[in-house]
């Protein structure tokens, strides 16, 4: 589907998005109408080379979200962040 002359998605999924940095997943997220942040924000954080950059950049998107996740209840009001309890 076209939405203001980009294709659009009907779901954006993107992996690991604990260690993505915030600036790489919103293009993505962008383009979709639902998004899934999979990932474990209590293992790796991202990548960051740049100690001046670091302060600014070690918060990512998932980290955010799921600091704020009971403010982003659906409208059942089931908190939407799912943690696994078996990992294979």
């Amino acid at each position: 589907r076209e939405e203001n002359n980009h294709e659009m998605f009907d779901m954006v999924i993107i992996d690991e998005a604990a260690q993505a940095l915030e600036a790489s997943c919103w293009i993505p997220a962008l383009l979709g109408r639902r998004l899934v942040l999979a990932g474990d924000h209590r293992q790796l954080p991202p990548t960051i080379k740049s100690s001046r950059a670091k302060s600014q950049l070690s918060i990512t998107m998932f980290d955010r979200l799921m600091r704020k996740r009971s403010r982003y209840d659906d409208k059942d009001g089931q908190s939407v962040s799912r943690m696994l309890s078996v990992q294979y």
